[in-house]
């Protein structure tokens, strides 16, 4: 099992000071990154003496796709369509699911909701078509394509788009030129890229934003290894171990491990 270090990074790299000083926006894969760039910038401007100072420019990328397409809404470059946020997704993905021929056989509609607008969202960041899901051809890849169909059809019925779509989104707004890109552009700790997140950043480049880079120092990390007596104890210790986690930081990120997953899926 593995989650994130608590090692703090005390220290920017001083190529990502100087594009603050310079107001340029710093992209961070999540908020937890981007606070911890805003609150290491206040911490450098301390050091240096200064009295006041400009807030640093940091924030994800998903702060960034809502703000430049809430922005893009407001001053009339783009009309359609209206972006609902993640509860109105989800309450529509409740609905399709719950109203469809599937749902007799569904004990938890609300958790079905919930990884099916997921499955969803990892569907578009890995460009991979609808029709990608045919080979499977499994009962639930079956269920999940009905659904997915239709929710896209009730997107484009209401012209509304969810928070999953702004990549795709703002890269064709780009092309299009219905947005302007931005003269610089830098990202911070975003190493690996999800294929529509590398289509934004090309869509960029060729709209004209100098992309500058900055990769996160490595931090130290101390693996353990327990043996367990079988594997409904190593099962257990996983959970426990994984709350544990949880309860001292509820933003971690834990990854769990667990080989011939299909035949172990009911006691886990």
């Amino acid at each position: 099992m593995s989650g994130e270090n608590s090692n703090p990074i005390r220290t920017l790299p001083a190529g990502l000071i100087a594009q603050l000083n310079s107001g340029v926006t710093v992209i961070t894969p999540n908020e937890r990154a981007a606070r911890r760039v805003r609150r290491l910038y206040d911490q450098y401007q301390q050091q240096q003496g200064v009295a006041v100072w400009a807030s640093a420019k940091a924030m994800s990328l998903a702060s960034w796709l809502k703000r430049t397409w809430n922005d893009a809404v407001t001053e009339g470059r783009i009309v359609s369509p209206v972006l609902i946020s993640k509860e109105h997704s989800f309450a529509l993905w409740e609905q399709i699911i719950r109203t469809s021929p599937a749902s007799q056989d569904i004990l938890n509609i609300s958790g079905t909701a919930e990884m099916a607008q997921s499955a969803y969202e990892l569907m578009l960041l890995y460009q991979v078509p609808g029709k990608g899901l045919s080979p499977l051809d499994t009962s639930e890849s079956r269920a999940f394509h009905q659904w997915s169909t239709q929710y896209q059809k009730r997107l484009d019925k209401e012209k509304w788009v969810d928070e999953s779509a702004l990549l795709p989104s703002i890269s064709n707004a780009l092309t299009e030129k219905s947005l302007s890109a931005p003269a610089a552009f830098c990202l911070y700790a975003m190493e690996d890229l999800r294929p529509v997140e590398m289509s934004l950043m090309e869509a960029l480049r060729v709209s004209g934003s100098a992309i500058t880079e900055f990769a996160a120092p490595m931090v130290e990390s101390s693996p353990r290894k327990l043996q367990c007596v079988d594997v409904e104890q190593e099962i257990e210790y996983a959970a426990q171990c994984a709350r544990k986690r949880l309860i001292e930081d509820p933003t971690t990120r834990i990854g769990v491990i667990v080989p011939q997953l299909p035949g172990l899926r009911q006691k886990i």
